[in-house]
């Protein structure tokens, strides 16, 4: 009898170490931990990494909520971005330009979802609201559209993965 129950036990204890190997990590990215600094990323961190990842010029792209298709195509052709020449240039131009938004943040865009945080492939949105610059490529006047906004990604260890 003793022997049975040992046997049984050792299945269980197994089992259950098994499962701890696997939900524990699984929770603590969920949560946002960076597990191999065994911290979380403060919101200041994660702003500061994306402003350093950010380039300091928007791409076209992102002007589809101003303006037509026809019209990029124009810009494209006669201007250029106006990229800032720094972090803190960029800081100074544009003071509330940034908030972490958080994994479930209800933007119509694609965003963070439960499966990327389980894997701590994605833990925040970032939104970066700015002044976005170009230069008229002929005379050089600058245009300038004021509410210019871009989110970008953050993964758990403070990694950008993608920018939209």
């Amino acid at each position: 009898m003793p022997l049975k129950w040992m046997k049984r036990h050792k299945i269980m204890a197994g089992l259950l170490a098994l499962m701890l190997t696997i939900i524990v990590p699984a929770f603590l990215n969920y949560s946002g931990m960076c597990i191999p600094e065994g911290r979380w990323l403060s919101d200041e961190e994660q702003l500061e990494l994306a402003l350093h990842d950010f380039r300091g010029w928007p791409d076209f792209n992102y002007l589809r909520e101003h303006l037509t298709d026809s019209e990029i195509d124009d810009l494209r052709n006669d201007y250029e971005p106006v990229p800032y020449e720094s972090t803190e240039d960029f800081k100074r131009e544009n003071p509330r330009c940034c908030k972490v938004l958080g994994p479930d943040s209800d933007r119509p865009y694609w965003g963070v979802d439960s499966s990327a945080r389980f894997f701590g492939s994605r833990a925040n949105v970032i939104e970066m609201r700015y002044a976005a610059r170009f230069r008229n490529k002929r005379d050089k006047n600058i245009v300038v559209f004021r509410d210019h906004v871009e989110y970008q990604v953050i993964t758990n260890c403070g990694l950008i993965i993608t920018r939209f």
